[in-house]
């Protein structure tokens, strides 16, 4: 497990390629066997990048290129202390946190052969995977991945939502640059 407020490299998913995933039923054959191919390449080590708690707060992300962590919880502001009346008087020390960029986090724009854009993010590291159409490709679909997987959590019309993630689907991104501020 990472450590907080630094960068971690899961050894077990560096050098082999992820298993397929798990997919909600919405999501079209077509589509599922594009993201398979596209997982099978080994350009998107983890394709599920994103992690919830057990609210379904995001508390980290990964590189989808090579699964480090490259956002997570950070301390915000003075940590609080409370004291509990109990036969031990217990103090408690209580942190708020936030999630924000770890070193290495970078944002992208992926820009499609419709003239569309799509933002996403990797680690610096990664970023020369983005060179390679086979890379890129796998950036994108595991952005569509993670789309699926938070529309499952969120319940609600399944043939909407694969109706949505199929147009996405039929996107094909041609470059990328990197995001600047005033995007």
């Amino acid at each position: 497990m990472s450590q907080p407020g630094g960068p971690s490299r899961p050894d077990d998913t560096r050098d082999r390629p992820a298993p397929p995933a798990k997919r909600p039923a919405f999501v079209s054959a077509a589509l599922a066997e594009r993201m398979d191919r596209a997982r099978a390449r080994g350009h998107a080590q983890r394709a599920q990048y994103a992690e919830w708690d057990k609210d379904g707060d995001l508390v980290a992300l990964y590189c989808k290129g090579c699964g480090t962590q490259i956002k997570g919880l950070r301390p915000k502001g003075n940590p609080e202390v409370v004291r509990v009346e109990d036969d031990r008087r217990t103090r408690l020390l209580i942190q708020k946190v936030q999630l924000g960029p770890l070193p290495g986090y970078v944002e992208v724009v992926v820009e499609m052969k419709d003239g569309d854009r799509h933002e996403t993010h990797a680690c610096t590291d990664c970023l020369p995977t983005l060179d390679t159409p086979e890379g890129l490709e796998a950036f994108f679909l595991a952005d569509l991945e993670v789309m699926a997987e938070e529309f499952r959590r969120g319940g609600g019309d399944g043939a909407r939502h694969g109706r949505y993630l199929d147009f996405l689907g039929q996107k094909r991104p041609v470059r990328w640059r990197r995001k600047v501020a005033l995007d």
